[in-house]
């Protein structure tokens, strides 16, 4: 798994769950103030981490309280850490 692809999947999912165009989503959007993603959608973005990458991201959405922490969470970012949080792939 790449970086560029989990962003490309993230945009998607982003996308659809707040009905924005997915070119309007770039890596360095922030979550909390540009894209206003509120607790549902931190809940289902959660949930398809899980489900799609296995890697949990609820707890670091769910700590980032203060104004400085939410800003620092961009669309990048949160590919970071899925990329470094991923099981390692099986090699065939």
């Amino acid at each position: 798994m790449n970086r560029d692809d989990v962003i490309q999947g993230l945009r998607d999912f982003l996308a659809d769950a707040l009905d924005l165009a997915p070119e309007s989503i770039r890596a360095d959007s922030t979550l909390f103030d540009e894209l206003d993603v509120d607790s549902l959608s931190v809940l289902e973005l959660a949930v398809f981490s899980e489900d799609t990458y296995d890697v949990d991201l609820e707890p670091v959405l769910r700590d980032a309280n203060t104004a400085g922490e939410r800003a620092d969470i961009t669309i990048g970012w949160l590919a970071d850490r899925i990329v470094a949080a991923a099981p390692a792939e099986s090699a065939v």
